[in-house]
């Protein structure tokens, strides 16, 4: 106990977006510790005493939060509806680079996907795939987009462009 004696936030909605836990804390669970609480916008200091303020700012908080995600959702459920893709082309696709929202088959990597399934289909297991696909220097999907210059996020290279995994295969074919 006493390793921390001050809490600095930007905001009070940067400590938390339910307004009953903030108020639990900013109220009860820092005074009874000694802790100081400053939330640097909204001109809180615990040493200043007590703010009439802040459980609105709380609320109004919580209530934004609450508004932005309500919205976000609402937006995403349009934009899927009016068939616009919501997130990254899978492997075997790339988006046009005239218009980001329509998707075209990846030539190079279309084929990959079409042996994939080909030797699923003749009975090979994930495993057995990705040592093929290692074994005749087929990029894997990073590497591929790395290629092509579409850096994608996610995990960071991997040391051989060509180790296929056998959870990447079942991925494909799921």
């Amino acid at each position: 106990m006493g390793y921390v004696s001050v809490i600095i936030v930007k905001d009070m909605s940067r400590l938390g977006r339910n307004y009953l836990q903030v108020g639990y804390y900013t109220d009860t669970y820092f005074p009874d510790r000694n802790i100081r609480f400053i939330a640097v916008n909204d001109c809180v200091d615990s040493a200043d005493g007590e703010n009439e303020l802040a459980p609105f700012r709380n609320v109004m908080n919580e209530m934004y939060a609450r508004d932005i995600s309500r919205k976000v959702r609402s937006s995403h459920r349009l934009r899927g509806n009016a068939g616009e893709p919501l997130s990254q082309p899978p492997y075997g696709y790339l988006k046009l680079p005239e218009n980001k929202k329509k998707w075209v088959v990846d030539p190079e990597a279309a084929q990959v996907v079409q042996d994939i399934f080909r030797m699923c289909l003749e009975g090979k297991g994930n495993e057995t795939i990705a040592r093929i696909l290692q074994e005749r220097k087929v990029l894997i999907p990073m590497a591929h987009w790395r290629e092509k210059g579409l850096g994608r996020g996610g995990k960071k290279a991997q040391p051989d462009p060509y180790k296929w995994c056998k959870s990447t295969i079942a991925k494909i074919l799921a």
